[in-house]
């Protein structure tokens, strides 16, 4: 029974082959892709090809919305391998890209916070360890630092603590 289903999946899928075969997939808002082949399988035979293709593209847009259509039809069976190689491509898409510079901009703006304050503990402790006074210090912070008189006593309060 398996051997005749088979043979009529094998039977469906060479008519709709030889049907569909070339034709433009326009209708869903993909104008650059083609039906290759379709064959007799229960999963989809989808190739890196076709995210080329879709980097490929001209237009950002039609781009996304291949790799979308992609990810949604091929959530469920692909494998781990796939799923790699899906996420390089997706990596060198517009939101891909948007993403991997929001990161890069968060990293740097913590370096630069974190730097500051290395900075202020090191001129607070400095300073106090070579007996400058207190308003001395808080002026150099607000002049070095611009900061306000309330933020420059927060620090030397914070920092002074650690000797």
């Amino acid at each position: 029974m398996s051997e005749i289903a088979y043979q009529n999946k094998g039977v469906t899928a060479k008519v709709m082959a030889e049907t569909l075969k070339g034709k433009s997939l326009a209708a869903f808002g993909l104008p650059h892709l083609k039906i290759m082949d379709i064959l007799p399988t229960n999963l989809p035979a989808i190739e890196s090809n076709e995210l080329r293709l879709a980097r490929n593209l001209p237009e950002k847009e039609e781009q996304l919305k291949v790799l979308a259509g992609i990810l949604t039809f091929t959530d469920k069976v692909i494998d781990k391998m796939y799923a790699k190689r899906l996420k390089e491509e997706m990596q060198m898409t517009l939101v891909g890209q948007m993403l991997m510079d929001e990161g890069i901009q968060k990293g740097r703006e913590e370096g630069r916070e974190e730097g500051r304050e290395e900075g202020l503990r090191a001129l607070i402790q400095d300073n106090i360890e070579t007996g400058i006074s207190r308003e001395q210090i808080l002026e150099k912070l607000q002049k070095r630092f611009q900061l306000s008189e309330t933020q420059a006593e927060e620090y030397y309060n914070r920092f002074s603590e650690e000797l």
